[in-house]
């Protein structure tokens, strides 16, 4: 004899606990300040079935749909609804789920002539009353009915653990038996026709779903919330509160969270030693590499939906395969971003920024704009131009060059001022295509010491400046700006964001941190809250990002290798990130550590001391000068203890 009523104090909490509503939602104020009893004691006696539908899959049902995803709705809302009529709606919803189990039940070839009543609900005799109408059969009412499902779980653990079932289900004592109701029977069942046409109409239409990933790939994970300092969940953010105003502005919009392409979605998990690890199915040998693109594509913004970051970066050949001719790679490419674009338009995901992969390739091998070849040259400069055009069509809010291969291995082979002639005429190129075309973003020059290359000739911040004036960019283009590469050129993180503040160049940041121990760009996740906070105090002083923004360049360590790895390592970054944000936005507030700097250099504010910087004095001048006045200037302490631990106090 099956229960009734498992499914039914459910609703009505839910109903009792709905917050407070927006005028969007119709629902009465007081509804939530009613308990499940007080609700069903609004109703009376009942003459015929609610005029409201309300479908009760709050999560999911199995008979008779065996669908996890539908969700729950009410239906034929008005004006004149209120708390009465909801209740009425969910008392009928869940009742017409009763009988749809039971119709399932009689199909299979069993036949029920009573049901047992048992849980929360089996104390409102209205209700009962309701079911024992629609199903047309009496409902038992046990004398301690306030039990579910779990008592049937525990008897069936019982008599698996005895290996008897001898006393065990012995059938309650019974306290009363609700039979239908005459003048009801008739009008429910015509209205649980009605009912049934909701589920499949509105399936058909895509309504009263949950939002499902469509491929799979990250199970069951929904959107990470942020949950406070205390939270210990490791799939929350603890500390990145997008809303969080700090100096005055969000901190989503100081950051600007991007999410890489490359990393994550084409990087096998390989290493010099060994093969890949991840096993992702859009890499897997023999495949159809558009579909596989567009699968890839599917997961990218499955993850950005999860991550909630508001922004993405890409190269050309990370979102769509080569082709055999560049005009085929170039179709491809155009393919992938019609797909961007409706995901972009759906989702609200926009473009940081876009660039062209001219190192992976064998033809690149002496490199792209400083090729030997002219030919070689020639090509780098269309792909790029492709690449600027689908930037520019995404709304990229930047686009990047990186040259991996714009160096040499051996001084042997090389012409130098040939190759650098070479490279800031491209680079001339691309600055003059983006004016032609109205491209509002910011052309930036990602600087790297070595790796691919011996010797990259965009060796450092200061290295590239000079390169900048020297072929009149230096107004034109800024730098974004990579954690791994300031590292690789012997630097820190803080040193290459400062110089570029101080040339007027700084536009964008790479972040990720390198492990230390090894010799080569490992691009870590970055996790040291007291760099990220010395290197947001740089950011911050500069006045913050404008089109540029704060981009994932980091990857799995190739032993992660589960889909929810992905998500840890950016929700854990995200939190560093906004700590250290904090803290920098924490020091500027204090104000000592700009304070103490303005100090050591206040003597160069003096009018005979700003005239020499602005050509005023010769040697002659300073040397009479020294003499006249018996100047004898003593050393004053640069304070370094005092400082790194004033940066202790906030980081």
């Amino acid at each position: 004899m099956p229960s009734a009523t498992p499914c039914r104090t459910p609703g009505i909490r839910w109903a009792s606990s709905c917050r407070q509503p927006t005028v969007s939602t119709g629902l009465p104020k007081t509804l939530k300040k009613k308990s499940p009893g007080e609700l069903t004691g609004l109703l009376g006696r009942i003459s015929r079935p609610s005029e409201i539908s309300f479908l009760p899959y709050l999560g999911g049902e199995r008979t008779p749909h065996n669908d996890v995803d539908i969700r729950a709705g009410f239906f034929g809302i008005g004006h004149e609804t209120d708390d009465a009529a909801l209740t009425h709606a969910v008392l009928d919803g869940v009742a017409f789920a009763l009988k749809d189990c039971l119709d399932a039940l009689t199909v299979a070839g069993t036949k029920i002539d009573r049901v047992l009543a048992v849980g929360g609900g089996s104390r409102s005799d209205l209700w009962l009353e309701i079911i024992a109408s629609l199903l047309d059969i009496p409902v038992d009412v046990p004398v301690d009915g306030d039990f579910g499902a779990s008592l049937g779980a525990a008897r069936l653990g019982q008599a698996a653990a005895l290996g008897t079932t001898d006393g065990i289900f012995a059938k309650p004592a019974l306290k009363a038996s609700i039979d239908p109701v005459p003048a009801l029977t008739e009008s429910y069942a015509e209205a649980h026709g009605r009912w049934r046409n909701l589920y499949p109409a509105l399936k058909q239409a895509g309504f009263l779903r949950r939002r499902k990933m469509s491929t799979g790939f990250f199970g069951d994970l929904q959107p990470i919330e942020f949950k406070g300092p205390d939270s210990r969940d490791p799939l929350s953010y603890r500390h990145y509160n997008k809303d969080e105003v700090v100096l005055g502005k969000r901190m989503e919009d100081h950051l600007r969270l991007a999410v890489c392409y490359w990393h994550n979605f084409c990087w096998p998990g390989s290493d010099p030693f060994g093969g890949e690890t991840f096993m992702r199915s859009w890499m897997a040998a023999g495949g159809d590499p558009m579909e596989q693109a567009r699968l890839k594509a599917d997961v990218a913004f499955e993850m950005f939906q999860i991550l909630g970051m508001p922004f993405f970066t890409f190269h050309d050949r990370d979102i769509a395969p080569e082709g055999k001719t560049l005009a085929e790679s170039n179709a491809n490419v155009s393919a992938i971003a019609d797909v961007f674009e409706k995901k972009m338009a759906d989702t609200g995901v926009k473009l940081l920024w876009g660039t062209a992969n001219m190192f992976s390739n064998r033809r690149f091998m002496s490199g792209a704009a400083t090729n030997p070849d002219p030919d070689v040259f020639a090509y780098a400069a269309a792909q790029v131009k492709n690449a600027m055009d689908v930037t520019h069509r995404l709304n990229g809010a930047n686009y990047v060059l990186w040259g991996g291969r714009e160096g040499y291995e051996t001084l042997l082979n090389t012409n130098i001022k040939q190759e650098l002639d070479q490279l800031g005429r491209f680079l001339n190129m691309v600055v003059e295509y983006k004016h032609k075309t109205d491209f509002k973003g910011t052309i930036l020059i990602e600087p790297k010491p070595q790796e691919p290359s011996k010797h990259q000739y965009d060796y450092d911040v200061g290295t590239v400046y000079g390169f900048l004036k020297a072929y009149g960019l230096e107004n034109e283009v800024k730098m974004n700006i990579e954690q791994g590469h300031a590292i690789l050129a012997g630097h820190s993180f803080e040193h290459e964001l400062h110089m570029a503040r101080s040339f007027g160049i700084l536009g964008s940041v790479d972040m990720n941190r390198n492990d230390y121990q090894c010799g080569w760009d490992t691009d870590h996740f970055g996790m040291n809250v007291p760099e990220l906070a010395l290197a947001y105090y740089e950011i911050l002083m500069d006045g913050g990002f404008t089109t540029g923004g704060t981009n994932f360049d980091a990857k799995l360590r190739r032993q992660s290798i589960d889909p929810v790895d992905l998500i840890q390592a950016h929700v854990g970054s995200a939190d560093a990130i906004a700590r250290g944000l904090k803290a920098a936005a924490a020091m500027i507030e204090d104000g000592r550590l700009k304070g103490f700097v303005d100090d050591r250099y206040a003597g160069w504010s003096k009018p005979e001391n700003a005239e020499i910087l602005k050509g005023g004095s010769s040697l002659e001048d300073l040397a009479d000068r020294v003499h006249s006045s018996d100047l004898e200037p003593q050393p004053k302490s640069g304070k370094q203890e005092y400082l790194e631990s004033l940066v202790n106090l906030f980081a």
